[in-house]
């Protein structure tokens, strides 16, 4: 298989598209439930009040919890880091409220703790993951451009994250390419992926535009933080991501990933696609926020942010020597030829 043989846009993970509990069996998940949220919720839960979101990060834990006749999402976190970013996700979300942002408001305006282990807790919200019709995009791009202009009237929230603010990663990458390669760990990927990475990388080299006009965003707008109900935007999620980024790519990068969803569940016509990119570059540009974008402004914007997390996987797998990143490395190759024909 080559690069070129790469025509359709396969389903992944973002194809759950309803979010996924079981039951929290294990007693220390109830007991730092109990500890960190009793004031609030019952004291002693039984065991069908306590459902664990399946598609958890390790770094953190999610839960749904059942007491009484209300229902409730909780985010736990662990350390000082833990904390400092569960404050940032608040403070967003607290800023957010003020403009209308669906699912920012909460009675519980303060974290939670108990010993190393801190905590978020919210009303649950039923609803269901963006999946790419149509109607979906317009409160998407509204959600979207909204969070960007509430940031930038701040005060916006920091984090220490500087994801692909630095340059240099682009010198870096062809180094870990080779090494890789040297070490078999990219064999199974496209003939030719190499080669598209470096084209990809001369090209974003050129284009320096791509990597200035920093401003906060949302960085993580992808389709399981997009929750809907009965047809309408009812929850914008994951606020730890409100970070200083070039607008290029985060906004390329966040029209690449909800046109996709659309076109891999066959749900989105491609006529329709090029509108929703037209749409969303126009909603960018009438909020007035630094340099205007383009279609090519933000293809080389959603590039840049592959590029980078292409060079995160590398990094991960030869510098920390974690096997587990290069799973990911397929999609992150197949997203570069994926990226012009969404915004062609």
């Amino acid at each position: 298989m080559t690069m070129a043989d790469i025509v359709s846009f396969e389903p992944d993970n973002f194809g759950v598209l309803q979010p996924q509990y079981e039951p929290a069996t294990d007693p220390a998940d109830i007991a730092l439930v109990e500890n960190l949220f009793g004031s609030v919720v019952a004291s002693r839960l039984d065991e069908n009040a306590l459902h664990r979101m399946v598609l958890g990060s390790a770094a953190s834990r999610k839960f749904r919890i059942e007491s009484g006749k209300r229902r409730y999402f909780a985010k736990i976190r662990f350390g000082e880091q833990g904390r400092a970013i569960l404050a940032h996700e608040r403070a967003g979300a607290r800023l957010l409220s003020g403009y209308g942002v669906p699912g920012t408001a909460t009675p519980w305006d303060h974290i939670f703790s108990h010993g190393d282990a801190y905590g978020l807790l919210t009303d649950y919200i039923d609803g269901h993951y963006f999946e790419g019709h149509l109607p979906q995009f317009a409160p998407a791009i509204d959600a979207f451009v909204t969070i960007a202009r509430a940031l930038a009237r701040g005060p916006a929230p920091r984090r220490a994250d500087a994801d692909g603010l630095d340059p240099r990663f682009l010198g870096a990458l062809p180094g870990l390419m080779q090494a890789a390669v040297d070490r078999g760990l990219i064999e199974a990927l496209p003939v030719g992926a190499d080669e598209t990475i470096r084209r990809e990388l001369s090209d974003i080299d050129d284009a320096a535009e791509s990597r200035n006009d920093v401003r906060p965003l949302h960085l993580d707008f992808h389709p399981q933080n997009l929750l809907y109900a009965r047809g309408k935007l009812v929850a914008v999620l994951d606020f730890e991501w409100l970070v200083p980024y070039p607008a290029a790519a985060g906004l390329g990068f966040a029209i690449y990933k909800l046109v996709r969803q659309g076109l891999s569940l066959g749900v989105l016509p491609i006529e329709d696609a090029r509108s929703v990119v037209t749409n969303w570059i126009e909603a960018w540009n009438a909020i007035g926020l630094g340099i205007a974008q383009d279609r090519i402004s933000v293809r080389r914007g959603a590039t840049l942010r592959v590029l980078f997390l292409i060079w995160k996987i590398l990094d991960g797998s030869l510098n920390r020597n974690d096997p587990t990143f290069i799973a990911d490395l397929p999609k992150q190759v197949r997203a570069l030829s994926e990226i012009p024909r969404v915004f062609a």
